[in-house]
């Protein structure tokens, strides 16, 4: 990765600076992962796999908006009543506002390779408030011996 440098020695939480940062999560045979990519005091950047499940529980972030965007797979999002709201396929996106009630699944034949993108309201309660039982049974990540996204 390319290498930069910045007008401050302070983290990315400082105006001036810089993240640089690749997705090339691992593939998983089982499971979800979810890896930080980069972070402010505002906005965090993550990437997420999953072979079976997703976010499995219907929630929704009080002050914080997200964006989704499938590099790879497909992911169905679910609202109250377990009403589809969107179907996303490689290169699609949505952005959940906060205090939007959802979650999410796995529904293509492989990996879900899906970025997340949230950023914090700054006047605005924090925090994830969960909204019922799981929807589905976790399933603990099991890597592909080696593969990565992008091989």
């Amino acid at each position: 990765m390319a290498e930069t440098q910045t007008e401050q020695d302070a983290g990315a939480s400082q105006p001036g600076s810089f993240q640089l940062f690749e997705v090339r999560p691992e593939l998983l045979a089982a499971g979800k992962k979810t890896t930080p990519l980069a972070a402010s005091d505002i906005l965090s950047a993550y990437v997420q796999v999953a072979q079976d499940g997703g976010e499995n529980f219907l929630h929704h972030h009080a002050g914080e908006d997200q964006v989704f965007f499938v590099l790879q797979g497909e992911a169905t999002f679910y609202t109250d009543g377990n009403r589809v709201a969107a179907v996303l396929h490689r290169n699609e996106g949505m952005l959940v506002a906060r205090r939007t009630h959802y979650w999410y699944e796995s529904t293509g034949g492989e990996n879900l390779v899906i970025l997340r993108f949230l950023a914090r309201a700054e006047n605005d309660e924090q925090g994830i408030i969960r909204h019922g039982d799981n929807m589905r049974d976790s399933i603990p990540p099991e890597p592909v011996g080696g593969r990565r996204f992008g091989d």
